[in-house]
């Protein structure tokens, strides 16, 4: 409803103009690939997730909450980094060594960490 009305001069406003949706019909729609919905179908994994602290778009306690919730009660490792940008991640916003330090870096951690490695991905690799 914010892309439709507040900011209809991005692609997705220019997208949903035409869509007459009600709050609860858009609720609905997006339900079928919104990650709350399917959070308890990812059993035992580790999740990252990076939100800013001052998100306009995103509400802490709407989304992100239940979405941890839903992780954690399947076993999944959730981590959160909140950094100090806006909804669009902006590096002249959060600062460079915090973006680095706070966010890049432990992004490129969780991905190195918890990736397959080579032989899993391509298994005649080592042949």
């Amino acid at each position: 409803t914010y892309r439709k009305s507040g900011d209809i001069e991005s692609n997705t406003g220019r997208a949903l103009k035409d869509i007459d949706w009600s709050v609860d019909q858009a609720r609905y729609e997006l339900s079928k690939f919104d990650a709350i919905t399917w959070s308890q179908n990812v059993v035992h994994k580790k999740i990252l997730l990076i939100n800013a602290k001052n998100d306009e778009l995103i509400n802490p306690e709407n989304s992100l909450s239940p979405l941890i919730e839903g992780y954690r009660s399947v076993s999944t490792e959730t981590n959160l980094i909140m950094h100090e940008g806006t909804h669009v991640f902006r590096v002249k916003e959060v600062g460079f060594l915090d973006t680095l330090t706070k966010v890049f870096f432990p992004m490129l951690n969780f991905i190195g960490t918890n990736s397959p490695n080579m032989t899993i991905c391509n298994p005649g690799l080592g042949q």
